[in-house]
């Protein structure tokens, strides 16, 4: 990966130093970088499991959305109604998740996690937090602390920016909006 991170490097100068704006750009390329490797370390650990990492996502908003239907379990893993579907059905096949009516609603079908698909889970997080404590180890926890704070800063304004108006893509043919300043 540090090979990678170095070619990225190349294709992308980092300036030292200088604007706000230029701070925020290498933030964000490092950010890009630390996240394919993350996901490129994810994949390859949960591999041999049989799962993929939008399997994986699955099962974390069946876990945490407690009666999810497939609609938001779709958004949550962030593919088609359609994609998600095809691995509900090979969870349930793999016995990772059982589907049921929904109590509110027969019509509407919630999966709930089975014991095999919880092992899983908590194999997962375990793998993850080994190597968090392996790629942060020269972190101090104050410096990580910081980095969450300024993330959930910047998450926050992230909702706020797509909830103004302007921020939405316009159709084709349309009028440029102006851009609020927040």
């Amino acid at each position: 990966m540090q090979d990678e991170f170095e070619e990225w490097k190349k294709a992308l100068p980092m300036p030292k130093g200088g604007s706000k704006a230029d701070a925020a750009r290498q933030l964000r390329d490092s950010v890009r970088v630390f996240t394919f490797g993350f996901r490129d370390w994810l994949e390859e650990t949960m591999r041999p499991q049989g799962m993929t990492l939008p399997q994986l996502r699955m099962l974390f908003a069946v876990r945490y959305g407690k009666d999810a239907s497939s609609a938001k379990i779709a958004r949550l893993c962030q593919v088609t109604p359609q994609t998600l579907q095809a691995m509900l059905q090979r969870a349930v096949r793999e016995g990772w998740l059982v589907r049921q009516p929904a109590k509110h609603n027969a019509r509407i079908l919630v999966s709930a996690l089975t014991p095999k698909g919880d092992a899983l889970l908590q194999q997962a997080v375990a793998a993850t937090t080994a190597f968090e404590l392996q790629v942060w180890r020269d972190a101090t926890v104050a410096e990580l602390q910081a980095m969450n704070a300024a993330f959930t800063r910047a998450t926050q304004r992230i909702a706020q920016i797509e909830a103004m108006p302007a921020a939405r893509p316009r159709k084709r043919g349309g009028k440029p909006k102006s851009v609020a300043k927040l």
